[in-house]
């Protein structure tokens, strides 16, 4: 069986320099050492070899890429010419030749896509190389056209050389390979065979019939010859079990040699028979032939493949396992055995020519230096040609089933009642008929076998470790089962939960990073790179001792704030089950004790530390049972009121709870009050499930980087130099746009002048927007929310562009060695963004435009505080409006979040009235209760409720407005920041495409 690796491989151009690459590859052990690199080496070897088997003459390589295949044949050539798509290759390619120009003197280099020959000649070339790119191509249409062009331009007697095309007759064998080695012995075969199926159907690759290539003799009368070889090579990879190289001979007739051919395994072939039959036919044969040798490299993933489609298969993967292991014979053979026996004066042609699912190839022996001309074709068959579309997967079916079938759903949840919509949706190339032209029933895939999109396809965790995140993300992201190939964030996650289930999984003994999650999006993905050891190691005990201020630290200090201790969070909450209060205030303490931001104290010079502990009762008792139901609401905001402006910065008590009593048939009210200087968003989640933990009397999970440390680690990384990288990307964003409008200016924009207005997603485009839209431009859902605030707020100013300030979780993976996925304090990243419209009326213009403008802000925004604060980078000035993506607040539906339900009464107010609001305008947004609140908040000395109600009905309405537009199967399309390696401008990327299109049609 196979395992995955990613390896690079160095390639160098005779007494050049490097240039380095990356494969994918399927690496099994050799010699029980696992060689990546070898394998590599020895897999290009093959290659050039392949390609000078004759003068390459006049040369083009389509797809040249890092130069691997150039550097190693263009010495060999009269002209070379190498074409990339990529601008960033082919300037790479065109440096490096400038340093020996007389070397290279017969080399260009164009950039220009594959099927585009513009300028070339017919005729003009003799030899055409397209390696290790055909699986990229979108369709074997746009490869017929590619080979096309390639066919017209090659002289007669020239040939057009395709290298490490992907078998479609292989495919299930492989992924029977892949997902075999990853299963456990306890693995269902059923579930095996169904996760095989979903591999096969999601392969996003080209992949190819053999017989294709024979077919396009009959379309293209230039092609004389076809041979078809598999890949050689002892190592046991994907590289060279699974593929096989293509040569097209332009005018080359030749006709098959009048041989016998002998079939391997009804005759009982072995290689030492071979041996003795070569001997023997000393003197006396010019060739010897053989067909339906197995391939020892694959024979057993291909016997894997049938087993599994059978109705009689094991009933476990460990049985699976041991029967191929029994099975196991003497008839397979090592391709590399056969080219050994060149040494004893023969001429080997291995072939795998048809479409054959058993993995065998042919092999024809003809004696060196005899007239008879080599043939590798058994039999050069004249058969009918089927439709092109029969010699290939369709690599984009499965993006297609996966917008398609939610979209069909939706369709039909909103016109039948629930018992009629069908439980699953199979996506088919076409209807299997009768010959009398009607639906063939028989023939149907089973649901179960046939699933495509991600909410059809559910495939249970086997491993421990798959079962414990599935465990996890379900209780994050609310759900009641998570599969191993469901997506993380097309279930709904985002940054900040990502976060949280980082969080749960170290508590699990599970480690891993954020960006691993973005890395690795399904739980079978992620399973592979968790570990088991700490990724860094934190103190346990109390920290104290001066803080250093991060960024968002230093910008509250700078606003001088009339009433600094009174900035807080809170929050109201009902209590589902009577609570002892003093275990309550125990539970507080601990929590005073564990997280060391609680003790933040605030000297009067300005300079930050962090107390011991501190002595005043943290929660206290109100009792408003004996108030009448009506009384009890204005007597709760009172006291919350009052307990909101108690805490202070210098004598301590950032932390304060009140626990109301409502009488002994209500529900009780728990408020919790920190000071914002200890936390944010991330971390309230972090505090309500510790609170509950130390509430039961539980051992509290253990600490992870402090956020002291943390502060000091990001010190010393902008202080050298860490993030200067990034001072002239944010330089660029001075040239600010003009303010937006103001309806009047009445007064100082303070608290006690704040209004808000906050409207609600339907719950039903709230699900759209978590779960379905975000396919459509590859986007995330802050992506959709700022393009909807683009348009809103362009209209609006009746400008291009507005800047607004963004606010983040500013938990980014800067360096190495430190975990802060448990760490409670202020994290907040604040930065300028630009929204711009993008395009008169184009929805999709706007999605795009904001998408790109998002992607290319380093660290998502982290390093602007960084420079300004503690680098001393200008500031750009502030924007009129911030805007906030919260996240969403009832996902977690575990049992550590039974204690507290929201409660609907007023919590008094966070910050006192006498503070100066940050922006005339904000935009909060979270999801609750499964639905998007949209608030806008103002004051009324600057804009009036009539002004701020109509932009949150219209934010609202651009907001359903693009996720209508993204749920239609003809919106969605490509950014620059989906090729990142192409360095396309959105221009030419938007040509690229339409050129494609255009020839597609």
């Amino acid at each position: 069986m196979f395992d995955s690796y990613y390896t690079s491989y160095t390639a160098q151009a005779e007494d050049s320099g490097a240039e380095t690459f990356n494969i994918l590859g399927w690496n099994s052990s050799y010699s029980g050492e696992t060689l990546p690199e070898v394998e590599m080496r020895e897999w290009l070897d093959h290659t050039i070899a392949r390609i000078l088997e004759q003068s390459p003459g006049r040369t083009m390589e389509i797809g040249c890429g890092a130069g691997l295949i150039l550097y190693r044949v263009a010495p060999h050539a009269e002209l070379f010419v190498g074409a990339d798509f990529s601008k960033s290759a082919i300037q790479s390619l065109d440096r490096y030749m400038q340093t020996a120009p007389e070397k290279y003197a017969h080399v260009r280099v164009e950039e220009r896509v594959a099927d585009d020959l513009t300028g070339v000649e017919s005729d003009s070339l003799d030899t055409m190389i397209i390696n290790s790119v055909l699986q990229y191509f979108p369709s074997i249409d746009y490869l017929l056209r590619v080979i096309e062009g390639a066919v017209d331009k090659v002289a007669p007697g020239g040939r057009v050389f395709l290298g490490d095309v992907r078998s479609l007759p292989l495919l299930d064998a492989f992924h029977s390979s892949i997902e075999l080695f990853k299963a456990d012995e306890h693995t269902d075969c059923d579930t095996l065979r169904q996760r095989v199926q979903t591999a096969v159907e999601r392969d996003g690759e080209l992949v190819v019939d053999p017989s294709f290539f024979h077919a396009l003799q009959g379309h293209l009368p230039k092609i004389g010859r076809v041979q078809i070889r598999p890949k050689r090579g002892v190592h046991r990879n994907e590289l060279t079990a699974f593929r096989y190289d293509v040569i097209l001979h332009i005018g080359d007739d030749a006709v098959p040699a009048d041989v016998i051919w002998t079939d391997w395994q009804r005759e009982g072939m072995t290689f030492s028979r071979l041996q003795e039959q070569l001997a023997a036919a000393a003197g006396l044969q010019e060739q010897l032939a053989f067909s339906h040798i197995p391939d020892a490299r694959i024979a057993e993933a291909v016997r894997a493949a049938e087993w599994l489609s059978r109705d009689d298969k094991p009933q476990t993967a460990g049985e699976l396992r041991q029967l191929l292991q029994a099975e196991r014979g003497e008839t397979a053979v090592e391709i590399e055995d056969l080219y050994r026996l060149e040494n004893l004066g023969w001429q080997v042609e291995v072939t795998r020519p048809d479409s054959r699912t058993d993995g065998t190839f042919d092999v024809l022996f003809t004696r060196a230096g005899s007239a008879v001309q080599t043939q590798t074709q058994p039999v050069l068959r004249k058969e009918r040609r089927l439709a092109w579309h029969r010699y290939a997967n369709n690599p984009l079916h499965a993006k297609f089933a996966r917008s398609l079938v939610p979209e069909l759903r939706a369709h039909l949840e909103a016109a039948l009642p629930d018992y009629m919509i069908p439980t699953a949706f199979v996506v088919l190339e076409s209807l299997p008929l009768t010959p009398n032209g009607k639906v063939d029933t028989k023939a149907l895939p089973a649901p179960q076998q046939a699933r495509i999109a991600a909410e059809e396809t559910y495939v249970a965790p086997q491993s421990e470790v798959e079962q414990t995140l599935s465990k996890i993300w379900a209780g994050v992201l609310g759900l009641t089962q998570v599969g191993v190939h469901d997506n993380f964030f097309e279930l709904g996650g985002d940054s900040i939960l990502s976060i949280q289930v980082v969080s749960r999984a170290k508590q699990a003994g599970l480690h891993f990073t954020p960006k691993q999650l973005v890395e690795h999006q399904t739980i079978a993905g992620l399973a592979a790179v968790v570990g088991t050891e700490a990724l860094a190691d934190a103190e346990q005990g109390l920290i104290t001792g001066d803080l250093l201020p991060t960024p968002i630290l230093h910008w509250f200090l700078d606003q001088q704030q009339p009433e600094q201790h009174h900035w807080n969070q809170s929050v109201l909450l009902e209590v589902r089950d009577e609570l002892d209060g003093d275990r309550l205030a125990e539970a507080l303490s601990q929590l005073l004790l564990h997280h060391d931001a609680l003790r933040l104290r605030l000297r009067e010079d300005g300079s930050l530390y962090f107390a011991e502990s501190e002595a005043a009762a943290l929660l206290e008792k109100v009792d408003l049972s004996q108030l009448a139901d009506a009384e009890q609401p204005a007597a709760l905001e009172q006291h919350a009121n009052r307990v909101q402006a108690s805490l202070s910065l210098t004598e301590g008590q950032l932390l304060r709870a009140a626990l109301f009593d409502l009488g002994a048939d209500k529900p009780g009210r728990l408020l919790v009050v920190i000071h914002h200087m200890a936390v944010d968003g991330v971390s309230w989640r972090i505090l309500m499930e510790d609170l509950q933990t130390a509430y039961a009397g539980q051992p509290l999970p253990a600490k992870t980087t402090s956020f002291k440390h943390w502060s000091e680690a990001l010190h010393e990384f902008v202080q050298d130099g860490g993030l200067d990288a990034e001072i002239s990307f944010w330089n660029r964003m001075g040239h600010a746009p003009q303010g937006l409008p103001l309806d009047h200016e009445q007064g100082e924009n303070r608290e006690d002048t704040a209004k808000s207005i906050t409207l609600q997603l339907a719950q039903a485009e709230t699900s759209a927007l978590l779960h379905d839209v975000s396919g459509a431009y590859n986007t995330g859902i802050n992506d959709l929310l700022l393009a909807a605030l683009a348009e809103v707020l362009t209209a609006w100013s009746g400008q291009d562009a507005v800047r607004v300030d963004l606010e983040g979780h500013g938990r980014e993976e800067l360096f190495a060695g430190v975990d802060i996925s448990r760490t409670v304090g202020w994290f907040t990243s604040l930065y300028p963004i630009l929204l711009e419209k993008g395009g008169a009326n184009d929805t999709g213009a706007v999605i795009k435009s904001v998408k790109e403008h998002l992607r290319q802000i380093p660290n998502r925004g982290v390093g602007y505080g960084l420079l300004h604060y503690l680098r001393g980078m200008e500031p750009v000035p502030a924007a009129d409006i911030s805007f906030n993506y919260l996240g969403q607040f009832d996902s977690d539906r575990s049992e550590t979040q039974s204690l507290f339900g929201p409660a609907e009464e007023s919590k008094g107010y966070d910050r006192s009235p006498n503070s100066i609001r940050p922006y005339p305008l904000g935009v909060g947004c979270s999801i609750s209760s499964g639905q998007l609140s949209v608030t806008f908040s103002y004051s009324e000395n600057l804009h009036t409720a009539a002004t701020v109600q109509e932009l949150a009905v219209r934010y609202l309405a651009a907001l359903t407005a693009i996720i209508r537009h993204c749920q239609d199967p003809e919106a969605g399309g490509y950014t620059p920041s989906d090729f990142p390696d192409a360095e396309l401008s959105a221009s030419d990327l938007d040509q690229l495409i339409a050129r494609i299109s255009a020839k597609g049609k």
